[in-house]
């Protein structure tokens, strides 16, 4: 069967609209096995392949400010890696490579969307949504079976063994948030839901809570909200009214009792011991990672030294419980500046910025992904930067929503 060239051209398009979500979100694992780089890594660098090809077909390329933008970010982290790396470059190389990887994926997803196949990286948002809530569903409900599955974590801390936190394809709860805050943000807008969309927004809400996460709470609560909100009047008294009611009832303690077994959200909220330790934790994080940024304002301290630069503070920090894992500002973007140095966060605070304020300003087709990025920043706010998979899935965002603001505007 002959094909002409642009039903070569969709075919190129759709295949990776459909699965860069899947592979992103699905192949985590894929780092335990492969080594340095996962499945999303070598799955970049083969679409890349296939976008020169795709450009010398068209004899056509989509360049915007934005693009101009990330790559100045590239250059700049390039620079931050040899100030504060060059002994390490080599080995740190990789996490150039990795923005390399970035920069490919909002270059070619901003050049392959438009109106024609919109709906095809949708159906990669469902299916890889559907699959991700599957599975991190199933580890609550069948622990015993689904707990052996998980090869990719060798040790699980304490703040996942209250009871079991789901974590489906992911290293921890708080990022299985994060991926969640994406596909709930572009589910709560689709016009004429359907089934499908009602069935995984479900699905997202029951994940979402047996992550066991604060931060899981207040998505929800948020993206309740602003369902709500289409409807004034009784948005207005569901918030003096019906939530001082669930307040009552969800924190009164004898009330409390029938979700006491086995609700580690709720535990999690209310046991003073885990509560007071993760909010203290993040406090000495965010003062230690503010006396780094001050000692290092323009370039940071670069990638992996966090810390070692931690320990070196004249700061007392040993009345909180710091594990491996804790090293970390617990904020996307302090983390970000704290790698990368203060140009790479104004630049992308360029690109950052305008989504968010099209969600309260812009055009209402483009809530879906504007929505998405504020609900991933709400998260980003207690978490690190330093999540591979998540920083694909922003890129990917990022090119979506310029991409269809473009094609918006031109209408």
């Amino acid at each position: 069967m002959k094909i002409n060239k642009n039903q070569f051209l969709f075919l190129i398009e759709r295949q990776f609209l459909v699965l860069f979500p899947l592979a992103v979100m699905l192949f985590f694992p894929s780092k335990e096995l492969m080594g340095k780089f996962s499945f999303p890594d070598v799955f970049t660098f083969v679409q890349f392949f296939l976008f020169v090809i795709y450009i010398f077909v068209k004899a056509k390329i989509f360049i915007r400010n934005e693009t101009i933008a990330l790559s100045l970010i590239v250059v700049f982290c390039f620079i931050s890696l040899i100030i504060n790396n060059a002994d390490q470059f080599i080995y740190k190389s990789k996490y150039i490579l990795r923005w390399v990887n970035y920069f490919i994926t909002f270059l070619i997803t901003i050049n392959y969307l438009n109106k024609s196949n919109y709906n095809y990286f949708l159906k990669g948002i469902y299916v890889s949504t559907f699959l991700i809530c599957a599975y991190g569903i199933l580890q609550k409900l069948f622990f015993d079976y689904f707990f052996k599955t998980i090869f990719w974590i060798h040790t699980f801390p304490d703040y996942i063994h209250l009871t079991f936190r789901s974590v489906s394809f992911m290293d921890n709860p708080l990022t299985l948030c994060a991926f969640l805050a994406f596909s709930l943000g572009t589910l709560q807008f689709i016009n004429n839901k359907k089934l499908i969309h009602i069935v995984l927004i479900i699905m997202v809400f029951i994940t979402l809570y047996l992550t066991a996460s604060k931060i899981a709470l207040a998505l929800m609560i948020l993206s309740f909200l602003v369902f709500l909100s289409r409807f004034k009047k009784f948005f207005k008294y569901f918030m003096f009214i019906i939530i001082p009611i669930i307040l009552l009832f969800t924190f009164n303690q004898s009330a409390s009792k029938l979700l006491k077994s086995d609700f580690s959200l709720y535990d999690r909220l209310t046991n003073n011991s885990t509560y007071s330790g993760s909010v203290n934790t993040r406090i000495a994080m965010y003062k230690a990672s503010l006396k780094m940024i001050q000692e290092n304002y323009l370039w940071g301290i670069g990638n992996e030294n966090f810390k070692t630069t931690f320990n070196n503070l004249d700061e007392n920090y040993t009345n909180i419980k710091v594990t491996n894992s804790s090293y970390t500002a617990e904020n996307f973007f302090l983390d970000f500046y704290l790698d990368y140095g203060l140009l790479p966060l104004l630049l992308l605070m360029t690109l950052i910025f305008p989504m968010v304020n099209s969600y309260y300003f812009g055009n209402k087709n483009l809530k879906a992904i504007s929505f998405s990025i504020v609900l991933f920043i709400v998260v980003g706010m207690i978490m690190s930067a330093r999540a591979v998979p998540l920083m694909y899935m922003l890129f990917f965002y990022t090119a979506i929503f310029y991409k269809k603001q473009s094609y918006i505007l031109n209408e």
